[in-house]
């Protein structure tokens, strides 16, 4: 989808759909069986190996992320968000989706996926993103904004209905910054 800069948009004819293809969103498999922690670090023979991020959530494909501040990491698969200091200790892990979750204060659903997550160079803070496909063909983008470098601090949260541009079938989310704005990106595969 290509957004015209200068001018404002005024419906979804402003918008110019580009040679794209179907992507099939991850399924949960109700059967996973969790085998423990591993320990990966003992069973790879590399003096650099790091620690072990989020275990499997039980999503299919996991759709790991990682963005990197001075002090932590946030980690995010489809089903989980994970805060770890660079030494690998984990500070915090939650799924993302459903009301109990990382964005259920602000309504999500069941159907959250394909997460994205960046640092800010530009305000020093975390963002995280991800896409929700809600009851009654909805679309939403799911934003979470970190108040500083620390992502065990305060989180601004926002659930975006895109549901007028996208239609109930959002996918593929990116995220992006400037000094001057937030960019979200999906690919919106309304019929209408």
């Amino acid at each position: 989808v290509i957004f015209p800069v200068s001018t404002p948009l005024s419906n979804t004819a402003d918008f110019i759909l580009t040679d794209f293809t179907s992507h099939n969103p991850p399924v949960y498999d109700s059967d996973w069986i969790n085998q423990g922690d591993i320990n990966l670090k003992n069973s790879i023979d590399r003096s650099d190996f790091g620690f072990l991020g989020i275990n499997y959530t039980g999503w299919n494909p996991p759709d790991p992320i990682i963005a990197a501040g001075p002090e932590h990491l946030v980690v995010m698969t489809n089903g989980g968000i994970a805060f770890f200091q660079k030494d690998g200790t984990m500070d915090f892990q939650d799924e993302i989706e459903d009301t109990f979750g990382f964005w259920g204060e602000v309504g999500a659903t069941n159907f959250v996926f394909d997460p994205e997550v960046i640092y800010d160079p530009h305000a020093d803070r975390f963002m995280a993103m991800a896409c929700e496909r809600a009851p009654s063909s909805k679309s939403f983008f799911l934003l979470a904004v970190s108040d500083d470098t620390d992502p065990n601090g305060m989180w601004y949260k926002y659930r975006l209905d895109v549901t007028s541009l996208a239609g109930g079938d959002i996918d593929s989310p990116n995220i992006a910054v400037d000094s001057e704005a937030i960019y979200l990106t999906g690919q919106l595969l309304s019929e209408s």
